[in-house]
C-alpha cells in the first residue's frame, strides 16, 4: 500500500515533469511533507476548503513552488502577508531557503 506522502511525491513529480521543472529530491520530499501536515491539521482547522484536500498538490503546493522558476535568482527577500495555511510562503522557503 502507497503512503500519502509517497502518493504526493509522485503527484508533484508528475506536475514537474509535465511543466518542464525540475527541483531538487529532498525539495520534493519537503514539499509532500508540508502537504501531508496541511491535510491532517486541516481536519481540525479549516486551513483550505474541505473539497481541496484531494486536490492539495496541484491546486496549492504545486502552484505554489512552481511561481519560483519565474522569480529572479537573486531576488531573496519575500513579504507573505496573512495568506493563510501558509500558502504560497511556505512552498517558497522550501524552493529557496535563502
Amino acid at each position: 500500500m502507497i503512503s500519502i506522502q509517497e502518493k504526493y511525491i509522485k503527484q508533484l513529480s508528475n506536475l514537474n515533469w509535465e511543466n518542464g521543472f525540475n527541483p531538487e529530491v529532498t525539495k520534493v520530499e519537503r514539499l509532500a511533507f508540508f502537504a501531508e501536515l496541511i491535510a491532517e491539521k486541516n481536519e481540525s482547522v479549516n486551513l483550505i476548503s474541505r473539497r481541496d484536500v484531494e486536490s492539495i498538490i496541484e491546486n496549492h503546493i504545486f502552484i505554489s513552488s512552481y511561481i519560483t522558476k519565474y522569480i529572479p535568482e537573486k531576488c531573496n527577500n519575500f513579504l507573505d502577508i496573512g495568506t493563510g495555511g501558509g500558502f504560497p510562503g511556505i512552498p517558497l522557503a522550501i524552493m529557496r531557503p535563502k
